[in-house]
């Protein structure tokens, strides 16, 4: 207790030597409260910025795995096309790949290659379209053909027609022969002496 009085005493005497009004005093309570609540305030703010940061590096993490993901596909895509590592001409001197730079901090830098608005969409319009000609030009050849084909199966359906026709005329004609053969040779006398 007596420690307690003597602290008191000596912030007294503090007091006194500063020359501090009562409110003064007063304010400085009040503002030593104010501080001390925004700085509450303020490590519960960091608390939470510190969460959302940590949040937010998943949801970077997760969108570049994503990306990358997409660049393979994409990658991929290009090489089932002939278009990777070198397309063929006229885009042979266009380098149609990505790829991702997740360390980079600068955004116009996460991505290296052409730029994609400018030189690769629209080369790969062009070689879209160059592929819809190309498949327009074979599915016409493949109509000429299977016309071709129909009618040569139609002529060889009619050749097997004819050729079954003939057949019959050839059967038929060879059993009239052998019938006149068999009555000439019930005719004639050395076949059958005794008629």
């Amino acid at each position: 207790m007596e420690n307690l009085k003597a602290e008191l005493n000596r912030l007294g005497e503090t007091l006194k030597l500063q020359n501090l009004s009562s409110e003064e005093v007063i304010r400085m309570n009040t503002d030593r409260e104010t501080l001390s609540r925004n700085l509450e305030d303020l490590k519960q703010k960091i608390l939470e910025t510190h969460k959302a940061v940590l949040s937010l590096e998943v949801d970077v993490t997760n969108r570049a795995a994503a990306a990358e993901e997409a660049l393979d596909t994409y990658a991929n895509l290009l090489s089932g096309l002939g278009l990777y590592p070198t397309p063929p001409e006229p885009w042979q001197d266009i380098d149609l790949s990505l790829e991702l730079n997740t360390a980079s901090s600068n955004p116009q830098q996460l991505l290296f290659g052409l730029d994609i608005r400018k030189v690769i969409r629209p080369t790969l319009s062009s070689v879209a379209e160059a592929k819809r000609l190309e498949r327009a030009a074979f599915e016409t050849e493949s109509v000429k053909v299977n016309d071709e084909l129909d009618q040569v199966t139609t002529e060889c359906k009619n050749l097997d027609y004819e050729l079954c026709e003939l057949e019959n005329k050839a059967t038929s004609l060879n059993e009239q022969a052998d019938d006149l053969r068999d009555v000439r040779c019930y005719f004639c006398w050395e076949c059958h002496p005794l008629i």
